[in-house]
């Protein structure tokens, strides 16, 4: 079988690129020049809250004192059912979220 008339397709092609092309053109004549932004009032309370945490220490500096000196001490026992209630309510909480 042999198929003729192949020469016909950039013909076809040719008007849809043309069509692309106008398209785009006119897409950006559209588009505004000048952009603003609006910061709601809850983002900027956001924003202040975020700034506050991140001014809190990761690392709770009194408590690993304190834990350090009991564990030295040997006074530092730890629950098992507190910590796999403290497990189970951690998962609890990443399920949900």
């Amino acid at each position: 079988m042999k198929i003729q008339g192949n020469n016909q397709l950039p013909e076809v092609r040719e008007p849809t690129l043309r069509q692309t092309v106008e398209k785009s053109e006119s897409e950006k004549a559209s588009v505004p020049q000048d952009d603003s932004v609006r910061i709601s009032s809850g983002a900027k309370e956001a924003q202040k809250i975020m700034t506050e945490i991140e001014k809190v220490p990761d690392v709770r500096e009194d408590r690993v004192r304190e834990l350090k000196a009991a564990i030295d001490a040997g006074t530092y026992n730890v629950s098992g059912e507190a910590v796999a209630e403290k497990m189970i309510k951690e998962f609890m909480l990443e399920t949900i979220i």
